[in-house]
């Protein structure tokens, strides 16, 4: 089943690539889902973030409850449900304990960490190729506008023979008649 989940990722993806190519705005639009991304990498960090730190503040918070309620509770002995309250109080502890030591885990090695990481990475990627593509699109607007100018360029100097030699056919003929050729030819010639 996960092979053929990633088969259809993959020709997904395939897919995509392939739609991407043939769109005229297929960088484009593959740059801004990338930046998209990223954007959404970075709101899922603040999330987890902004979270553990609120899971700390209250795991601490009730561990300093827990651990200053103790011992009053162990005061006296045989009163009623002491030792639920006080089974609780060291779940509590434990609860905090381990919470702690989870968010330690999803910051340093196992989530945050990576996760930035690997956004920073993306983001550096991302725009290396932003600015490959963005040089590459002048220089192929520049081209344009080049060849633009030689055609127009070409074009005249077409229309400037044409003249030319339309002057000295007209030119060959007057000759041909008794007129003068110099009345005739165009001064360009």
């Amino acid at each position: 089943l996960a092979r053929k989940e990633s088969s259809l990722l993959v020709s997904t993806v395939d897919q995509v690539d392939a739609i991407l190519m043939r769109h005229d705005r297929g960088v484009d639009l593959a740059l801004d889902r990338a930046k998209l991304w990223s954007k959404y990498a970075k709101d899922v960090l603040i999330y987890v973030e902004k979270r553990m730190a609120i899971e700390l503040d209250w795991v601490k918070n009730l561990a300093k409850l827990a651990q200053e309620r103790r011992p009053v509770l162990k005061e006296e002995s045989h009163l009623p449900f002491q030792s639920v309250y006080c089974i609780a109080l060291d779940v509590d502890i434990e609860m905090s304990t381990r919470t702690q030591q989870t968010c330690s885990l999803l910051q340093d090695c196992k989530f945050v960490e990576p996760l930035k990481q690997q956004r920073v990475k993306h983001d550096n990627m991302r725009k290396s190729l932003r600015d490959k593509w963005n040089k590459e699109r002048k220089r192929l607007q520049y081209a344009v506008i080049q060849l633009k100018k030689a055609k127009e360029l070409y074009n005249q100097r077409h229309q400037d023979y044409q003249r030319c030699h339309e002057a000295v056919r007209i030119a060959e003929q007057g000759v041909e008649i008794g007129a003068t050729a110099e009345n005739k030819v165009d001064k360009r010639c």
